[in-house]
């Protein structure tokens, strides 16, 4: 399998209500010494044309986009972030390996789906002068009892 360039910028894409993946952006900028990292509220990329976010739901999954237009989703989203932090391949292709792909896929899910009862930061779009937006359809949260 052909490995495509690691870009050296990533930009996530993250739920702005939920403090854990607020907390978790944190964590991502302070070990970025590069500013590689740049993240963004799905509630803010959603709505703009620019991220092409518009047919996903961000509430599934933190996004990670890169210029030359690769979107991953969920545990492959994280193996591209750490990539790019890192400046090496092998997150990513560790992260493709079947049994380890699937064991990471499905742990991404079990901590996306509880991220509401792990601690976390106030919410990104909770702070003050952050401009989340009210437009319909813009909101991250998982549907109650998931």
């Amino acid at each position: 399998m052909a490995t495509s360039p690691l870009p050296d910028r990533v930009t996530v894409v993250f739920d702005g209500t939920c403090g854990f993946c607020t907390r978790s952006i944190r964590y991502l900028k302070k070990i970025d010494k590069r500013n590689q990292v740049t993240p963004v509220a799905c509630q803010i990329a959603q709505p703009d044309p620019a991220y092409g976010m518009q047919d996903v739901d961000c509430g599934e999954a933190a996004w990670a986009l890169t210029a030359d237009g690769r979107r991953e989703a969920g545990a492959q989203a994280a193996t591209l972030i750490f990539a790019v932090l890192l400046g090496k391949q092998w997150p990513i292709t560790i992260g493709r390996v079947p049994g380890i792909r699937h064991v990471l896929a499905f742990g991404y899910r079990i901590i996306a789906r509880n991220r509401y009862r792990f601690p976390g930061d106030t919410p990104y779009c909770n702070e003050p002068g952050v401009d989340c937006g009210t437009m319909p359809g813009t909101s991250c949260r998982m549907p109650a009892g998931n």
